[in-house]
Formats: structure tokens, C-alpha cells, sequence
């Protein structure tokens, strides 16, 4: 948990994975495998390369959340209130949600 800060692993393998950022970033680089949970506040983002486990659970206020190569996680869900969601690669069941999507016009 950072309060302040950006958090940043790389290659992690655990049963449970927990990360919380209020004011910064989550960064994954490698491969970070296990039940994951993830959440920022504020503008924060969560970035990961390839993610492997039975869960991958990622929530944003206003941050971006990114996976950019595989995700292999059994079980995928991705919230974000006012943030972009971007998937390259994945396997599994996954529920997505934006909430509220910036910079809409009505007519």
C-alpha cells in the first residue's frame, strides 16, 4: 500500500496479491502471477505486461487501467469510473466496466 507513491514489482509470484495506491501508479513489469487485487485513487493507473492466475481484479477512479500482453487469469474483472481500459491479449471470462466516460457531447 502506498499512500504517496508509485508501487512497482516485477516477476511476483504469490497465493494472494493485494496492491493499493491513493496517490499513484501500479506498475507490474514481468510476469506477476496469483490471485490479484488491485486498486488506485484519484487519476493512478495500473499497468501490467502479462498477468497469470485465477483472478485479476482491478479497480480505478481516474486512472487508466492497462494489460498489454497476455492475461491469462481464469476470472478478469476491470472498474474504472472515468478511465480508459485497454486488453491486448485476453483469455478468460472478464466483466469491464466504465462508468462514466469523459468528454461525451450531447446533442
Amino acid at each position: 500500500v502506498s499512500e504517496a507513491g508509485n508501487i512497482k514489482v516485477r516477476d511476483i509470484w504469490a497465493e494472494e496479491i493485494k496492491l493499493a495506491s491513493s496517490s499513484g501508479d501500479i506498475l507490474c513489469y514481468g510476469t506477476v502471477e496469483g490471485s490479484i487485487r488491485a486498486e488506485t485513487l484519484a487519476d493512478g493507473d495500473f499497468i501490467a505486461r502479462s498477468v497469470v492466475g485465477p483472478r485479476l481484479e482491478v479497480l480505478t477512479d481516474r486512472g487508466d487501467i492497462c494489460v498489454w500482453d497476455d492475461c491469462h487469469a481464469e476470472t478478469v474483472q476491470l472498474f474504472t469510473s472515468s478511465g480508459n481500459i485497454y486488453c491486448n491479449r485476453l483469455y478468460s471470462d472478464a466483466k469491464i466496466c466504465i462508468k462514466h466516460e469523459v468528454g461525451m457531447r450531447s446533442k
